[in-house]
């Protein structure tokens, strides 16, 4: 089916009808006045459905020629009838391909972990810990079982950012560009990216966009005493590289750390590092229990010290990608973006000194030095 006219798109007033169409609401709730329409940001047309009464939803419209949101949808169901997963993802109820509209659960009451730690000056190990636990069950769940994401394998735009086609020339910010000619213009950067570029192994089912924005702590249910971790917004899984998931997952805590470093000429870097409002030591601390926490369960036999340095080096990876995005919204170069890059270099270069000295892992099974 072709891209939806504008009279089939959904507005805020079409959804409590479109839940009752669907047997999603009774018009007991419509009549009570128990639902409440909140229209959401995002790439798609997305709305939350809250009931005071009864279970809640996210709806999510395809608006454009892609067919990410339809990816989406089998991806929730594939992975939903694992039961390794569905602890960890929305309540799948379902994709109408007529509307093109992805169905799950919604949680108004839920914070994402990007307004979480902003809220914290320290990252929660308990929070990290679950992180880890939350990817190395998506990373153990059998190719077979993954449906349609083993048949989409994609590497990570970062990986390319240096080498820019024309579309991402046409629609990137000219900050953006400023970022690509820095990378261009450091010896050995993009000699870097394009070795992780090679070197990339499609062999996992992975969820390619993993950061705290994704990540949705949801209060206590009727089931469960304690809140437990969603993870979200499925459009770009694959079969992928599972050291790009927990390697962004650490780069997401890394740059909780640089993006609190006062950004000021008054100190030396060094210094200035030291006054992050976030310090490096809270942050290595919940890298540790990320990191412990996804290869207890994915890498029997000590493989983890195998594993660190590449995964290092894709945290690296996005730590570039987030400054690329972060300048994608901003109108000139900042100190915090040139930092990212100049911490992101350091880390491809030097993989196994960064994972013990910025990141604070260590394995007794590390080799000394980097090759």
């Amino acid at each position: 089916m072709g891209t939806p006219q504008l009279s089939l798109l959904l507005s805020a007033v079409d959804v409590p009808e479109y839940l009752l169409a669907h047997g999603l609401l009774s018009p007991r709730s419509i009549i009570d006045s128990d639902v409440v329409i909140r229209e959401l940001s995002g790439r798609n047309r997305t709305f939350g459905a809250e009931c005071r009464n009864a279970p809640s939803y996210l709806l999510k419209q395809n608006t454009t020629a892609e067919t990410n949101v339809a990816h989406e949808g089998d991806v929730y169901r594939a992975l939903s009838a694992t039961a390794s997963m569905s602890p960890y993802l929305p309540q799948f109820h379902g994709y109408d391909a007529d509307g093109r509209i992805l169905v799950t659960e919604y949680f108004p009451a839920g914070e994402d972990l990007a307004s979480f730690h902003l809220r914290r000056s320290r990252p929660p190990a308990r929070t990290a810990s679950a992180i880890g636990t939350v990817l190395a069950a998506l990373h153990r769940v059998p190719v077979e079982q993954a449906g349609p994401i083993m048949n989409r394998r994609r590497r990570s735009p970062a990986l390319a950012v240096h080498r820019p086609g024309r579309r991402l020339v046409t629609e990137s910010s000219r900050t953006a560009m400023e970022v690509v000619k820095i990378i261009q213009g450091t010896d050995g950067f993009g000699a870097q990216l394009d070795a992780l570029h090679r070197d990339w192994s499609a062999t996992t089912p992975v969820h390619q966009d993993v950061r705290f924005k994704n990540f949705v702590w949801t209060p206590p249910s009727s089931t469960s005493s304690r809140p437990r971790l969603k993870l979200i917004d499925w459009e770009l899984a694959c079969l992928g590289d599972p050291a790009w998931d927990i390697g962004s997952a650490l780069g997401n805590y890394l740059s909780l750390w640089l993006t609190s470093i006062p950004a000021t000429g008054s100190y030396p870097v060094a210094q200035s590092a030291e006054l992050a409002r976030c310090p490096l030591s809270g942050v290595q601390r919940a890298i540790r229990a990320c990191w412990h926490a996804y290869v207890k369960v994915c890498c029997p036999d000590d493989a983890g010290a195998a594993l660190l340095p590449r995964t290092v080096r894709y945290a690296a990876a996005r730590l570039v990608q987030t400054t690329f995005e972060t300048a994608q919204d901003s109108t000139s170069l900042t100190a915090d973006m040139v930092l990212h890059l100049q911490v992101a270099f350091n880390m491809l270069q030097r993989p196994r000194e960064a994972a013990s000295h910025l990141l604070g892992v260590t394995s007794p099974e590390l080799p000394g030095g980097d090759a």
